[in-house]
């Protein structure tokens, strides 16, 4: 949909079963960040994804730009390998990065104050450090 004054302009893609409205959630999401960046240069990847609509059904397509937009991926090689690969009846990866383990300083560190100067320290610093 594209918002135009005061007139919305729903654009159509055309299926085997004849014309539906491009009105999916992330389906709209990714053609928008596709054509964002280049326009010209990105409309054949556009229709391309849009299409895609015509040779899996509209809920997958919808499925796979969902995953998609999840990991930040905007292109259509990469809707398509997901369709390819059925990953968009998979639930979506959870992006929150695990936490680190703890582990002990190595054994021979030494504290940074021993290169640089503490600020907060009031006691007499050498001329060296």
């Amino acid at each position: 949909m594209r918002n135009t004054g005061n007139v919305t302009r729903t654009y159509r893609v055309g299926t085997p079963r004849g014309r539906r409205a491009v009105h999916e959630q992330h389906e709209h999401r990714l053609c928008e960040r596709l054509l964002g960046d280049r326009p010209l240069d990105r409309l054949r990847s556009a229709q391309g994804v849009l299409r895609l609509g015509q040779r899996y059904s509209p809920t997958r397509l919808e499925a796979a730009c969902a995953r998609a937009l999840a990991v930040g991926e905007y292109r259509y090689h990469t809707v398509k390998t997901i369709l390819a690969h059925a990953l968009d009846s998979q639930p979506l990866p959870s992006l929150t990065p695990a936490a680190a383990p703890a582990t002990a300083p190595p054994r021979h560190a030494r504290p940074w104050t021993t290169f640089f100067p503490d600020p907060g320290a009031k006691e007499e610093r050498s001329p060296w450090n």
